[in-house]
C-alpha cells in the first residue's frame, strides 16, 4: 500500500523534516570551525616556538669550513668577491 502525494502535500511530518536538517547543519558548523581554526593564528608565540627561537639564539655559530679538510676549507670563500 504506497500513500500518494496530492496536491503538493507531503508524508513527512516537521519532526521528520527537522531531524534531516539538523545532522546536516551540525556538520556544516564542524566545518566551519574547522576551517577558522586553520586561518586563525594567535599573535606572538608559543612556548614551543619561544624555545625554538631561543635554543636557535644559544646554539655556537658553525663555520661553513667547520669539518672539512685543511686543504679544502680555503677553497670555500675563494668564488666570493668584495666589489
Amino acid at each position: 500500500m504506497t500513500r500518494r502525494v496530492t496536491d503538493g502535500e507531503s508524508s513527512a511530518s516537521p519532526a521528520a523534516t527537522r531531524a534531516d536538517l539538523l545532522h546536516p547543519g551540525a556538520g556544516l558548523v564542524v566545518l566551519l570551525g574547522i576551517a577558522v581554526l586553520n586561518v586563525y593564528k594567535p599573535r606572538g608565540l608559543t612556548r614551543y616556538g619561544w624555545r625554538k627561537q631561543r635554543e636557535e639564539r644559544d646554539r655556537p655559530v658553525r663555520r661553513a669550513s667547520a669539518g672539512l679538510p685543511a686543504d679544502l676549507a680555503p677553497q670555500l670563500g675563494a668564488d666570493r668577491r668584495d666589489d
